[in-house]
C-alpha cells in the first residue's frame, strides 16, 4: 500500500509540472517572441573569453546569416586564430594546429543547431521529444528541469529553466568533437535587451575539466554581412568540391 501511495503521489506531482513544450515556448516569448525570431536574418556577436586557470584569453567573433551560413573566428593569446563555419550546410573547421576538415555525422548536426540563429523558436525542428522531469532548486533559484532528445540521434540535453522568469539558467549536454565526446555544462546570466531580444551576456562553461568564462561585448542584428566574410578558406572549398564529386 505504501509503495502504491508513493507512486500515486509521484504521478500527481508530475501532472502538476508544466509541459516542456510550454516552457520552451515561454522562453521564446520571454526572449523576444516568435514573430521577432521569424524575421531575424543575421546576427554578429563579439565575445571576450578566458580559459580559467590556464592563462589563456582571447576573443570570439561569430557571423551568422539565416538559414545556413556562419563564420566564427576565435583568437587566443599564444595560440593564434581558429576558424569554423557553415557554408550552405557544409560545416567546417580550420586552424594551424589541427588543419582543415569538414565536419560530419553527429558533430555536424550539433553545429548546424548551434549556428541557427532561429533555433530557440524552431526547437521542434531539432528535437524528437522534450520532457519536464522535475522542479528543483539550483544555486538558490527554483527551476524546472527539462530533457530534450535530438532528432539526429545525439545524446539528450538537460536544461534548467527559471520558474519565475521563464529564462534558461543552465544547460548540460555532450559536446561532439574531433577528439571525441566531452561533457559540457553552461550557466548563463545577465540577460540584457538588445533590439527586440533578451539575451544572456555572461556565460560560465565547464568543458571537461576546463572552465571557460565568456562575456558578450557586442551583438548586432540584421546588419549586412557580405558573402566574402562568410566564405571558408580555399583549402576548405577544395574539400567541399571533392565531397560533392
Amino acid at each position: 500500500m505504501r509503495i502504491t501511495l508513493l507512486l500515486l503521489a509521484s504521478l500527481l506531482k508530475a501532472a502538476d509540472l508544466p509541459t516542456a513544450e510550454t516552457l520552451l515556448d515561454r522562453f521564446v516569448e520571454a526572449t523576444g517572441g516568435k514573430a521577432a525570431y521569424s524575421q531575424l536574418k543575421s546576427q554578429i556577436t563579439r565575445t571576450e573569453i578566458e580559459f580559467v586557470g590556464a592563462g589563456i584569453k582571447g576573443t570570439n567573433t561569430s557571423l551568422n546569416v539565416y538559414p545556413n551560413r556562419a563564420h566564427t573566428t576565435m583568437e587566443l593569446t599564444g595560440l593564434g586564430k581558429m576558424f569554423s563555419g557553415n557554408w550552405d550546410g557544409n560545416v567546417w573547421e580550420s586552424s594551424a594546429i589541427q588543419g582543415q576538415r569538414l565536419v560530419t555525422g553527429a558533430e555536424r548536426s550539433m553545429m548546424l543547431r548551434l549556428t541557427d540563429i532561429r533555433a530557440a523558436a524552431d526547437w521542434c525542428k531539432y528535437y524528437a521529444s522534450v520532457t519536464t522531469e522535475a522542479e528543483e532548486t539550483v544555486d538558490g533559484q527554483v527551476c524546472y528541469r527539462i530533457v530534450s532528445t535530438p532528432k539526429d540521434g545525439g545524446k539528450p540535453e538537460t536544461s534548467w529553466i527559471l520558474k519565475d522568469s521563464g529564462l534558461v539558467y543552465r544547460t548540460r549536454m555532450t559536446l561532439v568533437t574531433q577528439m571525441g565526446e566531452i561533457p559540457m555544462e553552461v550557466t548563463v546570466s545577465e540577460y540584457r535587451k538588445v533590439g527586440p531580444f533578451l539575451l544572456p551576456h555572461v556565460s560560465n562553461q565547464q568543458v571537461g575539466p576546463q572552465k571557460i568564462a565568456s562575456k558578450v561585448k557586442e551583438i548586432l542584428y540584421d546588419t549586412a554581412i557580405e558573402d566574402a566574410q562568410l566564405e571558408p578558406p580555399a583549402e576548405i572549398k577544395t574539400l567541399i568540391a571533392k565531397e560533392k564529386k
